[in-house]
């Protein structure tokens, strides 16, 4: 358990080496600093833009607090890295031991780094509230008395090398899976770690305070004077040799423990050691056994069997104690109603251990064993009941060896072991796991992005309880990528930065047998980004003129595509027409008018973008249908021009000829409709007008020209058929020009028209 504990602590030093905090500065550009002054402690503080923070404390307390909350900004929780520089910690006078305490609110920082020329002796470090840790490191040698994770997700503990601790304290941890506790450390305490189900390294500790895990089986070592689990996740527990006692409350409240074994040489079991352990089913009790507290297994009063391995006559000489007191009570009333059996030596000295294995290997289960004449029986469970295996297979050895086959994949054996008094003893369940091989079955590729987009890499692999790093390629060497990134996922995200063009990434994959593969390399390529400029615009014109679409767009290798949508789909438009460039060229034809058109542009990288659509239209213009006529009318009527035109928003502007120049006519004679209506003056007689149609693109229509005609003709008396001779017709009257009446008003007289006209009466007189 050393040799493995050593080799993962030391992962550290493989994957980052830290050589000085002006190193750090001197690769990446400050964004930000500042300083910090509370009632908690003062320090200065910077933050660079490869997302690292740094904070250099500075007080003559003798403890440190670091909160986000007390950080402008989000630097905390944006920080891959946190190096705490403790170098001004201390001033001459000052004992050189104090308390750091950082406080992280869910900061997803995975490094922190504790650096500094004073780091050489600190009395406690501990950690709130990071959701993602991955590493500690310490710049030099240092005595650290306690380092505590408080509600930090850590599926690993890595401690640098240079770090002597004394005591470790981890609570809260969803994340943590299996721990290899650091060399050195004396006091364990762990709590609310449900996930928990692999513990090393303990067998020198001398406290152990484990609370809710999810460890099944645990190792109690001889030196450790306090101990005590209280996991319901417990079934087994097994005792070093040369332990001499089982504390109070050692296994208390662990409900699911079924079967303890206590080996010759334990002389005392204290008070509630087993206390709740409502499914103990099982006990066996060396005849080393001097002590037992009457409480030592208050409640756990499901005990069916108590195995003791000294005679009658020892059993009723164990002495009963009670809160340091003896008392009379009988042995048989601290383990209720469990059989008790004399003189059982059969004692499992080795468990069988789970089995992973790739399909087709051999899967091996080893028991081993105290006492006489003993004979086994492996059994597997099967439809909710334990079944006897194949004699073929060694089920009746103290080994039984299977092929591990897909159907086997999950199977629970255990072993029933027999002395020649007929006394058994049943070992613990180990299980058959058959994991699939390790293989890549798709690499990641190349991938390239305008920058500010997010890169994924991804890979898939085929094996069994996988674990992924994704690695960059730095300064001649692999370093693993941030977890804020993904990288131990299967799928590895990267903002574009200019500053990550041509980086490369790998993946080592890892299953749960310990097999390792690594991925092809790959690259990330941050391209200039594809962006459209200058939108098209729609286009109107007159048949036969061209209309031209043009886009202005930016990026690397650019393609055009121009296309027009037809029938409900876009269809590319004519090589001829340049639909393969940056301007699109159309005659404009009636065929045309309404068609909708956009362009797609692809880069070099494939990225593509289309622009707005567009619109051609053609302009249909203006056309006369209906001039107006001449008009021929008396003085003092109202004369009447029409025009009838035909067009799209039409405008009229009548026009009258004036000195050879047409003049627009007044609005109130309706110039500015389709209509003129003007009053007939002989001022007016003709006099030429015509109608300016104009429509709402600008095209205009001229009507023909029309003239006011004044009637100057005057109606004469008739005389009537019968006026002189009623046989003989009478020539109506005639018409004369105006000017001929003039010249004839001075010939003729009143007298004669007044002779006329009684004619006219006589005749109407006659008639009636």
């Amino acid at each position: 358990m050393h040799n493995r504990f050593k080799a993962i602590i030391t992962i550290m030093v493989a994957i980052f080496v830290i050589s000085s905090i002006s190193f750090i500065v001197s690769a990446a550009s400050q964004v930000d600093a500042g300083s910090v002054t509370t009632a908690k402690g003062s320090y200065t503080w910077e933050y660079f833009d490869d997302d690292t923070l740094i904070i250099r404390p500075d007080t003559y307390k003798n403890t440190i607090i670091i909160d986000k909350y007390d950080l402008p900004g989000d630097y905390l929780n944006s920080s891959t890295t946190v190096h705490i520089d403790v170098s001004n910690l201390y001033t001459q006078g000052h004992n050189k031991t104090g308390n750091i305490h950082v406080y992280g609110d869910n900061c997803p920082s995975g490094n922190i780094v504790i650096s500094g020329s004073t780091l050489d002796n600190f009395y406690n470090m501990v950690f709130y509230n990071f959701s993602n840790l991955n590493t500690i490191r310490f710049e030099k040698e240092t005595t650290l008395y306690w380092i505590g994770l408080t509600n930090c997700n850590v599926d690993r503990l890595d401690f640098y090398e240079n770090l002597n601790i004394t005591s470790l304290q981890i609570i809260n941890s969803d994340s943590l899976i299996s721990a290899n506790v650091p060399d050195g450390v004396k006091k364990l305490t762990i709590s609310s770690c449900y996930n928990l189900t692999d513990l090393n390294n303990i067998d020198e500790l001398d406290y152990i305070s484990l609370a809710k895990v999810g460890i099944s089986e645990i190792f109690v070592p001889k030196t450790c004077t306090y101990f005590r689990c209280n996991s319901e996740s417990l079934t087994k527990a097994t005792f070093e040799e040369g332990r001499t006692c089982i504390t109070e409350f050692m296994f208390s409240g662990c409900r699911n423990l079924e079967q303890v074994i206590i080996p010759d040489g334990i002389s005392s079991i204290e008070k509630y050691a087993f206390d709740q352990c409502t499914k103990l089913k099982t006990v066996y009790i060396p005849a080393s056994i001097k002590q037992i507290d009457r409480f030592s297994f208050g409640d756990s009063n499901n005990l069916e069997k108590v195995y003791y391995s000294g005679t009658h006559d020892q059993w009723y000489s164990i002495t009963i104690m009670n809160e340091d007191e003896i008392i009379n009570d009988s042995i048989d009333d601290i383990f209720y109603k469990a059989d008790i059996d004399f003189g059982v030596v059969n004692l499992i000295t080795k468990e069988p251990e789970d089995y992973t294995g790739y399909l087709g290997s051999t899967a091996t289960f080893t028991v081993e064993a105290e006492g006489e004449d003993l004979q086994y029986q492996w059994q597997v469970f099967k439809n909710n009941t334990w079944a006897n295996c194949s004699v073929k297979d060694g089920a009746k050895t103290d080994t039984l060896s299977l092929e591990a086959k897909e159907s086997r994949n999950g199977s629970n054996y255990h072993c029933v072991i027999t002395d020649k008094n007929g006394n058994t003893v049943t070992s613990n369940k180990a299980t058959l796991n058959v994991v699939t091989l390790l293989k890549i079955e798709t690499q990641p590729e190349d991938f390239t992005a305008a920058a500010g987009e997010m890169a994924t890499f991804t890979v898939a692999a085929q094996g069994s309880g996988l674990k992924y790093q994704w690695q960059t390629f730095k300064n001649g060497s692999w370093t693993n990528c941030s977890i804020n990134d993904g990288a131990r996922t299967d799928t590895l995200s990267l903002e574009a930065k200019e500053s990550r063009n041509g980086s490369k990434y790998q993946c080592v994959i890892t299953d749960k047998n310990g097999e390792t593969v690594t991925t092809n390399e790959v690259k990330l390529t941050v391209a200039t980004p594809l962006i459209i400029e200058t939108q098209p615009e729609d286009v109107s014109g007159a048949a036969g003129e061209m209309a031209t679409f043009t886009v202005v767009a930016e990026g690397s290798g650019l393609k055009y595509q121009w296309q027009t949508l037809k029938n409900g789909a876009w269809t590319n438009c004519s090589v001829n027409d340049g639909a393969k460039t940056d301007t699109l060229s159309l005659e404009i034809k009636s065929s045309r008018d309404g068609s909708i058109y956009h362009c797609v542009i692809t880069d070099k990288n494939g990225a593509s973008v289309t622009t707005e659509d567009v619109t051609l239209s053609m302009l249909k213009g203006v056309k006369i249908k209906t001039n107006p006529l001449d008009y021929y009318g008396k003085v003092n009527t109202m004369a009447t021009f029409t025009v009838v035109a035909e067009g799209e928003g039409l405008k009229y502007q009548w026009q009258v000829l004036k000195d050879g120049v047409w003049t627009n006519c007044s609005v109130n004679d309706g110039a500015k409709t389709n209509t003129l209506t003007l009053e007939i003056k002989n001022s007016r007689n003709g006099c030429e007008y015509h109608c300016v149609v104009t429509d709402k693109y600008g095209n205009t229509a001229i009507s023909s020209s029309a003239s006011i005609i004044v009637d100057k003709t005057i109606d004469l008396p008739f005389v009537p058929a019968t006026a002189l001779d009623s046989t003989e017709p009478v020539a109506p009257a005639a018409t004369y020009d105006s000017d001929e009446v003039d010249e004839y008003e001075n010939v003729v007289d009143e007298e004669v028209i007044d002779i006329v006209t009684e004619i006219q009466t006589e005749t109407v007189t006659e008639v009636d």
